[in-house]
């Protein structure tokens, strides 16, 4: 039908006779409403069966159709106007550099550790093999211009070179220089487009790497589940456990206290540029804590050693940039690094916990409220003593009842309060203390 409108148009424009331009436009009318039917029938298609048998395809369609192309605008910083896109890829490097955490001495001290060490990694050609296989082949390419589609389509002639490099790199705990390399790419949050502030890095690595870490985690996990090192509040990362369970989990709690007719204090908290931050001599001592030595851990402290980033903005790259703290966002190891870290931040509280943000309790008596405040200054001393800041801005008291007068309380960080809100999204979902005449309820939308 389209072939038909182009011949029918170039005829038209030949001869210039009104017969055929009505021709033209009426064929027109056609082809449009038929794109239009079949992109209907499209979006049925991807709503509709995509949704129960492909949900990635469905929700990579709803990105694409939010995904905004107008890169990144004009940059300020220091008052000072950024315009080209190298003077802007090298004033978001600086931005993220200046987050680093300059790492203090002594290292605290964790004491005798009561967890077996890790055994050492043996590599084998198959399960690289399957690693190379597994592959996606529209992976992002890294620092080493390597493609996922010649790794994948590679995989059974090449899997034996690359398992020895594994090998070799683990039991040496030497990394090339590549792999400790990283592009950064850029994720809008919110806020004002032109403060640097409002973007978040997102490390390009080799994909070499990225399937060497994926062995090392594997490795790694096998030991961590077998000695219980993770504890129950942390539902992310982890086998059977998600987000949803924690939220679950955590919605539960506080349902059961509100239909009890009790109040639940939940404190939501923040830390400032939390993957970026983590010091590495502290990150590396809780390894070894946990029983992460020998190889394991000297191949993880050269992962995190002598990194550097270089930012892109439209192609053109920003200088390079030392990285001398923080866990890489982007990495398969970086989550898992950054959960073990903060994994003993429950220690001696009372109150309950869930992931790395939510301390809450049910206030029966005004002790709870101490008890509470109590935990809450637990945290804040172990973030000081681990070089971890909370973002006191960012961190809330919502308060769950249906009680007409609620039990009072203002808690503090450091002597600042945290103010309270009526709403605040948790894990996606926005927590929500709805008041009517003659009742409250939590709705999470």
């Amino acid at each position: 039908m389209q072939r038909k409108r182009d011949k029918t148009h170039a005829k038209a424009k030949k001869t210039k006779k009104n017969k055929h331009w009505e021709h033209f436009k009426n064929l027109m009318k056609v082809v449009k409403k038929e794109i239009t039917i079949s992109y209907h029938n499209y979006i049925n298609n991807i709503i509709g069966e995509s949704l129960s048998t492909n949900p990635k395809r469905f929700w990579s369609f709803i990105k694409q159709t939010k995904t905004e192309t107008l890169g990144i605008p004009t940059l300020y910083s220091n008052d000072k106007m950024q315009t080209t896109d190298h003077d802007k890829a090298n004033t978001l490097n600086n931005h993220f550099k200046s987050v680093f955490t300059n790492e203090q001495l002594p290292i605290p001290s964790k004491g005798p550790s009561q967890f077996p060490s890790i055994q050492t990694l043996d590599i084998g050609v198959n399960g690289v093999r399957k690693q190379l296989e597994a592959l996606k082949p529209q992976k992002a390419t890294g620092p080493d211009e390597i493609p996922a589609r010649v790794l994948k389509d590679t995989a059974s002639e090449i899997s034996t070179i690359v398992q020895h490099i594994f090998q070799q790199s683990y039991t040496t705990g030497k990394l090339p220089q590549a792999w400790t390399t990283a592009l950064v790419t850029l994720i809008y949050k919110k806020g004002n487009k032109s403060n640097p502030a409002n973007y978040r890095p997102i490390s390009l690595t080799c994909i070499l790497c990225k399937v060497m870490e994926h062995i090392v985690l594997s490795h790694m996990w096998k030991h961590l589940n077998a000695n219980d090192v993770i504890l129950h509040h942390q539902h992310g990362f982890q086998t059977g456990l998600s987000c949803q369970t924690q939220l679950v989990e955590a919605v539960h709690d506080w349902a059961s206290s509100m239909n009890n007719n009790k109040q639940t204090d939940i404190l939501l908290l923040d830390f400032s540029k939390a993957f970026d931050t983590v010091p590495h001599k502290r990150l590396l001592n809780k390894l070894n804590y946990y029983g992460i030595t020998g190889p394991t851990l000297q191949w993880i402290n050269s992962f995190l050693s002598n990194r550097t980033q270089t930012v892109s903005v439209n192609g053109s790259h920003s200088s390079p940039a030392n990285v001398i703290s923080g866990v890489p966002q982007g990495s398969v190891l970086g989550p898992v690094l950054f959960l073990l870290y903060i994994n003993d931040i429950t220690d001696s509280i009372n109150s309950n916990f869930a992931d790395d943000s939510i301390l809450y309790r049910e206030i029966q008596t005004p002790k709870d409220h101490d008890v509470l405040q109590t935990d809450l200054n637990k945290h804040s001393e172990w973030a000081t003593k681990w070089q971890m800041n909370f973002n006191i801005a960012k961190c809330h008291l919502l308060r769950i009842t249906q009680k007409r007068k609620r039990s009072p309380f203002n808690y503090t960080i450091k002597n600042q309060p945290i103010s309270q809100v009526e709403s605040h999204p948790y894990l996606g979902i926005k927590a929500v203390m709805v008041k009517t005449h003659t009742h409250h309820h939590i709705t999470m939308c």
